[in-house]
């Protein structure tokens, strides 16, 4: 967490020094994370701003890609990328926008989705019966089970909840040592 902390003190920086008159700041926390030998992450308000930004790194990618195929890609300065960033009319618009929704700005993580695992080699078809044979309860776990754990997850009634996993897989002993 450190590490963001100092590219939100870094944005900060860059804004108020190339910043525009009557411009507000954005939200300065990092919208596409890069993590060496696991992948891209992006972040936003909602799934939607996460899509969009994962949309556009891809094609700004493409685009430095093209560019660079046929010459040396040459980045913008930073005073000509704070001015895009902020532009007056775009600073309006975002004004505009209603207010966000009741679980924006929640982090809710799901994975191995029905107790799957690695190295387990089940038949598609056949993936939700095993599932339910190998589980104490012998229960089918469907999305809306899930949805209903990362929904109380996202919830104000989970506020003091920290560092839990929450196993939505109808009590898969080999899972999570218990």
């Amino acid at each position: 967490m450190a590490y963001f902390r100092v590219i939100v003190h870094y944005y900060i920086r860059y804004f108020k020094r190339y910043k525009l008159p009557g411009v507000t700041m954005l939200d300065p926390h990092p919208r596409v994370i890069l993590v060496s030998g696991v992948g891209l992450f992006t972040t936003g308000k909602d799934r939607r701003a996460a899509r969009i930004a994962r949309d556009r790194y891809c094609h700004t990618m493409r685009v430095i890609l093209r560019a660079s195929a046929i010459d040396t890609y040459t980045t913008i300065s930073p005073k000509e990328l704070c001015d895009f960033e902020h532009w007056p009319l775009e600073n309006f618009k975002l004004s505009l926008l209603p207010p966000e929704k009741q679980l924006s700005r929640r982090i809710a993580l799901v994975t191995g989705a029905a107790g799957a695992r690695r190295g387990v080699r089940v038949p598609v078809e056949t993936i939700q019966d095993y599932c339910v044979a190998r589980s104490l309860l012998k229960v089918k776990v469907t999305a809306q089970d899930v949805a209903e754990a990362v929904l109380f997850l996202a919830s104000d009634r989970s506020a003091k909840t920290t560092g839990a996993i929450i196993p939505v897989d109808g009590g898969v002993k080999e899972a999570f040592p218990r």
